[in-house]
């Protein structure tokens, strides 16, 4: 799509480790992948504004000499006028700079976590639905090629009737090993981030698992600090293991752990099943399988589809699906098309959090 001009965008938050940098020798993360778009003339870098470190903003701001810095977000949007933003950080800053932005109809980008809590995220959703604002949550896996697939197959009705899902993510242990994640890290603090694995990276599955069987109708679970390395509080879990009654019937199960001792292969995996078959996602790689009863011959079929997954080196992921997001998110504000993941499917995702945190602590089922 053609734009009549550039989008006037700001970056907010500087410290994610999504982000990447800059520089144009060597692009990489989020700001990569956007100033890509601003080579390809959809958007124009015109702010950068972080508020906790003062010298990652003057180190990022060199890339672009002349651009305008700043170290409030309201300082930001009072003094530049700007289309759109870029917001990563801490989980206790996002909510509020991004309500800042909806309410004067700037559109967002924001990467995850976006709250800490559904009630934080709440007036963003509001702000939204006044001014119009687009806001896009960063939430990626949906919009994986194999994802896709599956979902195109659910409702093409190729696997029946949805009845069960399952999902595991584990990834490296929080401690104080020199091979860890460091607990002081704001990823992983309650006043922060609030919440853990569940919350910072199981936030992921959940989102993927309503794209492939809709919403929720209630929630139990267990999150517990079973490593025991991060601070002690109800919602700082380190393992958890959560049930998903959706509205359609269907149950699914999600298991997520700071767990794993030892690096090693991507051993994460969605398995999803139907009346008529079910389709298996190993490693979150290219490959997807699906088994199949067909209706009209009772004939057993087995399928793997190697999904095309091109390389976009000096963007986020490096994968041109990954970078699609952000040039989706920029051509939907020009042709009124709302991002898949907005503010309200990222409130639902927040809301079943909390519910399972709730859950765990009252040891009971929550309805939503």
């Amino acid at each position: 799509m053609t734009l009549a001009r550039p989008y006037r965008m700001a970056v907010v938050g500087l410290q994610h480790s999504h982000l990447g940098t800059l520089d144009p020798a060597k692009p990489s993360g989020l700001l990569g992948t956007f100033r890509a778009l601003a080579g390809a003339g959809m958007v124009e870098l015109v702010a950068l504004c972080e508020p906790h470190d003062a010298a990652r903003l003057d180190h990022e701001a060199g890339y672009l000499p002349g651009i305008s810095t700043f170290g409030d977000v309201r300082e930001c949007v009072a003094h530049t006028p700007i289309d759109l933003a870029l917001i990563a950080g801490p989980a206790v800053d996002v909510a509020r700079d991004v309500q800042v932005l909806a309410e004067r109809g700037i559109h967002c980008f924001v990467e995850k976590s976006p709250a800490r809590t559904a009630r934080e995220w709440v007036p963003v959703v509001e702000a939204s639905r006044r001014t119009g604002a687009h806001i896009l949550v960063h939430y990626p896996w949906r919009h994986h090629p194999a994802i896709r697939l599956a979902r195109d197959w659910f409702s093409a009705g190729q696997l029946g009737r949805p009845t069960a899902m399952h999902a595991s993510m584990t990834t490296g242990q929080v401690g104080h090993e020199p091979s860890q994640r460091s607990p002081d890290g704001w990823w992983y603090r309650p006043e922060t981030e609030g919440g853990g694995m569940l919350h910072w990276l199981g936030a992921h599955f959940v989102e993927v698992m309503c794209a492939l069987f809709g919403d929720v109708a209630a929630v139990s679970a267990t999150c517990a600090p079973v490593i025991g390395n991060l601070v002690a509080h109800p919602r700082m879990d380190d393992v958890s293991a959560v049930t998903l009654r959706f509205i359609n019937g269907a149950i699914g199960t999600l298991h997520v752990g700071y767990l794993n001792g030892a690096g090693g292969e991507n051993r994460d995996f969605l398995r999803a099943w139907g009346t008529h078959g079910d389709v298996w996602w190993p490693s979150l790689g290219s490959a997807i399988t699906v088994a199949r009863r067909d209706v009209d011959s009772g004939a057993t079929i087995h399928e793997t589809v190697t999904c095309d997954l091109p390389e976009r080196p000096g963007t986020y992921g490096n994968r041109a699906w990954l970078a699609e997001i952000a040039e989706g998110f920029v051509t939907g504000i020009a042709s009124g098309t709302r991002p898949e993941v907005g503010a309200e499917e990222a409130l639902r995702v927040l809301q079943i959090i909390d519910a399972a945190y709730e859950s765990s602590e009252t040891r009971r089922t929550i309805d939503l």
